[in-house]
């Protein structure tokens, strides 16, 4: 016998909160713990219930969606999160994901879609809603067109040495060769070659020239170069 995903609701849409524990328990493999209207009250459930996935709304009153899925990750970090929201703020979904949670699901969806997104959820994928998805495919496309604005600099960053690379990473925090030196744990004046060496290799002029032109191509301060 299949046992059923247990998921915990946190919507303070009473409709939309009735709603969705209709929907989700009739599916078969799925078993609604408990449906609540604020995060605070989800916090005080988890370690009374074995919770599977705690579907999220953002804006709640007394504890916020995002505020609720930082805590459930600290306290049962087997708990797969997704926002379910009416995301009115682009913002929230950079957030979100960085909060923890593994899908994105907005309410004006399917339900069907929704129910089929949170199980693709706890079996490990990121799901998204059309919108997120949207939003993430235009920050990615901008991403690589301003890499691809500076070509030359985007090249001379990647194939930087490794010894180099947290040096780099300094030098975007605006750092001097004293404070370099002491977080690379390197002596001052190799700080000071090796900042020579990489403005010279980024054909920079200047550390405010290299400061410019990374924050224009993004390269540094996305994920593909931390």
């Amino acid at each position: 016998m299949t046992i059923p995903l247990k998921i915990l609701l946190v919507d303070d849409d009473r409709i939309l909160l009735d709603g969705l524990r209709t929907l989700l328990s009739a599916q078969k493999e799925i078993e609604v713990v408990a449906a609540l209207t604020d995060g605070a009250q989800a916090i005080q459930l988890l370690p009374f219930h074995r919770i599977d996935v705690a579907l999220l709304d953002i804006d709640m009153p007394v504890m916020d969606g995002i505020t609720t899925a930082k805590k459930i990750k600290s306290l049962a970090p087997h708990i797969t999160i997704v926002m379910l929201t009416a995301f009115e703020k682009e913002t929230t979904l950079n957030d979100s994901l960085s909060a923890g949670a593994k899908g994105f699901l907005t309410k004006d969806m399917p339900p069907d879609q929704i129910v089929a997104s949170v199980l693709k959820a706890h079996q490990g994928e990121t799901v998204m809603g059309p919108r997120p998805t949207e939003i993430l495919t235009a920050s990615f496309r901008a991403m690589n067109d301003a890499k691809n604005s500076d070509p030359q600099f985007s090249e001379a960053v990647a194939n930087l040495p490794k010894r180099y690379q947290p040096v780099f990473q300094e030098l975007l925090q605006g750092s001097t060769n004293k404070a370099i030196a002491k977080s690379c744990h390197i002596s001052e004046a190799t700080a000071r070659c090796y900042v020579s060496e990489i403005l010279a290799l980024t054909t920079c002029r200047s550390r405010s020239e290299l400061l410019v032109r990374a924050m224009r191509t993004g390269v540094g301060f996305t994920t593909d170069q931390e």
